[in-house]
């Protein structure tokens, strides 16, 4: 029996790898990222007004996520800090010390138009599946142009057999980066590399091309700093700080160097004075800034189609969130392409019946009489019409009133050209498209 153990451990680990801790290659999302960004555009669409905290996180776990409710409800309080939605009551704060949000019955939540155009125009055309085996088929990921994982200012975790450390980035550049990815980017400008934004920190290279391998890697390090000011009172640290420990070793070993926290409001970033024995000098500001700078060491593992885990250059990320969004984008043209068609050959139908109709008064009142009509006159013949068609028509418009039918086949044939045309030059489609969307 306890050879088995080693064996059950490895493969929940793995589970839990595949189908929680690890963000996916096709959103950067992980599945409860994505599950409550699905509740919450579900159980808020179509409504103006917030909706309880409660409701999402109930949808999210009675229909997708069989896991806690604090994991999901923890995951909301990141979505409406992040941007994707819109809070109301107290969501909570980051500072020194984490100030947690209210309890999900107080909060309200709303959904964000940024979000809803971003990432699920396209999602009834996404495929579904139901990998918890909860009788509830959900969308495989969302489709947008940019991997909707990789936006905004925090950093994803990952923490199970495979760790990852993912940064995020500011929307804007990440569409410059998409732009070079796929060879749009002006040649005469340099090559854009987007450095992470980190919450309360700003982040910068220890060596020229650290940024880059994010991208054509999908590892490496960063070094991030917070804000820190000098004045004569002493070094001002702004912003959250996770060095405690370094500051507290820093303050033991600099006599009566205190610390002096200014909280100006309690929803306000904290501020920290480093106060020292004597005068401020510039060695004792380079030993603050040297404790307080942080390398942050990226790994960015994500879940593959294929349900393997690898470390993946962002730029493979971005390629493939945008390929899946452009494939929908097309389906969608497609399907609109087709209904036009669909219409003009109706219209196109409708046209002889009501020519055999003038020519023959006495048909008036039998389908088969129309058939047998053109089937017997070449003159009425055209290309793929037959006598299911003729069957569809009359049917669907009576008889009695082809003869007063509106046909305007001109004006459906006006709306078939352009789609064509945006279809065979499906990559300044998808630029255009991205421009409407992001408003530039």
């Amino acid at each position: 029996m306890y050879r088995c153990i080693p064996n059950l451990y490895a493969e929940y680990g793995r589970g839990i790898d595949k189908e929680r801790a690890i963000p996916e290659i096709e959103d950067a999302l992980k599945p409860v990222e994505r599950r409550i960004l699905m509740s919450l555009y579900d159980v808020t669409k179509g409504k103006s007004k917030k909706v309880k905290s409660a409701r999402v996180v109930g949808d999210c776990i009675g229909r997708m996520h069989p896991h806690g409710d604090q994991s999901a409800y923890g995951t909301l309080v990141q979505t409406v800090r992040r941007g994707f939605a819109v809070g109301q009551g107290n969501w909570g704060y980051e500072s020194y010390e984490e100030s947690a949000p209210a309890a999900m019955r107080y909060t309200e939540v709303g959904t964000n138009s940024f979000l809803t155009k971003l990432a699920f125009e396209f999602h009834k055309q996404v495929p579904t599946h139901d990998p918890e085996e909860l009788g509830y088929q959900q969308a495989r990921y969302l489709a947008s142009p940019i991997p909707i994982g990789l936006i905004g200012n925090r950093l994803t975790y990952g923490i199970a057999f495979n760790t990852c450390l993912i940064p995020q980035y500011n929307l804007m550049d990440l569409l410059n980066r998409l732009a070079y990815i796929i060879g749009i980017w002006p040649q005469d400008q340099p090559e854009p590399v987007p450095i992470p934004v980190i919450y309360d920190y700003n982040v910068y290279e220890e060596t020229p091309g650290d940024a880059k391998k994010l991208f054509t890697l999908g590892k490496g390090h960063l070094i991030g700093v917070p804000d820190i000011t000098v004045s004569s009172e002493g070094v001002h640290i702004h912003g959250v700080i996770d060095s405690w420990a370094k500051l507290s070793k820093l303050q033991e070993t600099e006599e009566e160097m205190p610390f002096k926290i200014i909280d100006a409001s309690a929803k306000e970033v904290k501020e920290v004075v480093c106060i020292p024995k004597g005068q401020i000098t510039q060695p004792f500001i380079d030993m603050i800034f040297k404790v307080m700078k942080k390398k942050f060491h990226f790994k960015c593992n994500f879940v593959s189609s294929e349900k393997t885990i690898n470390i993946t250059p962002l730029d493979k990320v971005i390629q493939k969130s945008y390929d899946l969004w452009s494939y929908h984008y097309k389906q969608q043209l497609n399907a609109q392409l087709h209904g036009y068609q669909e219409k003009a050959y109706e219209l196109n139908v409708v046209l002889v019946v009501r020519t055999i109709l003038t020519d023959n008064p006495k048909a008036l009142n039998r389908v088969q009489d129309i058939i047998d009509i053109y089937k017997a006159n070449p003159k009425y013949h055209q290309t793929n019409i037959g006598a299911e068609a003729i069957k569809h028509v009359c049917s669907k418009y009576k008889i009695s009133n082809l003869i007063e039918t509106r046909v305007d086949i001109q004006s459906v044939q006006n709306k078939i050209k352009p789609i064509e045309d945006m279809i065979s030059n499906m990559t300044q489609t998808c630029i255009s498209k991205i421009g409407i969307l992001f408003g530039g």
